[in-house]
Parts: structure tokens; C-alpha cells; sequence
């Protein structure tokens, strides 16, 4: 065999371009000139590692995962214009109209509207805090709004 290798029970043939296909699985990969390694997946996912070290992956509705290699964050890109993040310490979501909502890992959720308004609640869906530019309103106030000088 010449072009074609048994390896691992899977045939390989690798062509001159540096593409090689699984036949059992149907995927395709290729390593191209700069450095770029490419695998195509038989439901149209196209997953990629790049030089730097971040590795990115396209799913059949252009929705983008990619991983940071400097801090190991998850970076999601939706074809509805979200975006959203994961780290070690929370999730991010960020809407396309500048809202953001956080999760952190004990549970507390924040949001961030595009006004400038803050809300968070506790782990369990308490409200702990609303505040708007200056104006605030804190869980067990009767008065309802308060400033914040």
C-alpha cells in the first residue's frame, strides 16, 4: 500500500494537499500552510486549532465556540448576535442590545442594562439590589427607592 494505511482500525488516505480522511467516520483533516489544523465533521461542524493555541469550533448554524488558551475561557458566538462567556467563576450572556446577565458560581445572578441600571439576586432569586444611575432600591426597605450620594 503506497497511498493508503491501516492505522488504529481506520484507512487513511492521505493526499499531496495534507488531506486525510476517516473512512469509517466519514471525518476529514487537513493541515494547512500556516500552521492551521482543520477537521470536518460529517454533520457540517468544522473544528480548528490554531498556531496560538486557541482552538475554535463552527457548528452547522454558525454558532462559534472558541477557547482562550491565556485565561481558559469559553467564548460563544450565536447567529442571534449573543455572545456568551464562561470562566472558571461565572457565565456571562450579552445581548445584542447591550443587556448582560451574569451567573456566578454561588449562584448570584447580575444584570446589566444598557440604561445603566444594575440588578442582582441571590442564589435562591432574592432580590439583594436595583439600583439605576444613583437611585438604589435595597431588599427590606419599606420606602421603596432610596439615593445613593
Amino acid at each position: 500500500m503506497d497511498a493508503d494505511e491501516f492505522l488504529n482500525e481506520y484507512l487513511f488516505s492521505v493526499i499531496v494537499t495534507g488531506v486525510f480522511g476517516y473512512v469509517f467516520s466519514g471525518q476529514m483533516e487537513r493541515k494547512n500552510p500556516d500552521g492551521t489544523h482543520e477537521i470536518l465533521f460529517p454533520n457540517g461542524c468544522v473544528k480548528f486549532y490554531r498556531m496560538d493555541g486557541r482552538e475554535e469550533f463552527i457548528f452547522p448554524d454558525n454558532t462559534v465556540y472558541q477557547v482562550d488558551p491565556s485565561n481558559g475561557n469559553a467564548i460563544l458566538f450565536l447567529p442571534n448576535g449573543q455572545k456568551e462567556i464562561h470562566s472558571s467563576n461565572w457565565k456571562k450572556r450579552i445581548y445584542p442590545d447591550g443587556t448582560t446577565k451574569t451567573v456566578f458560581s454561588d449562584g448570584t445572578l447580575e444584570t446589566e442594562y444598557p440604561n445603566g441600571r444594575i440588578r442582582r439576586k441571590d442564589s435562591c432569586g432574592n432580590l439583594v439590589f436595583d439600583l439605576l444611575s444613583s437611585t438604589a432600591t435595597l431588599q427590606g426597605e419599606t420606602s421603596g427607592l432610596s439615593r445613593l450620594v
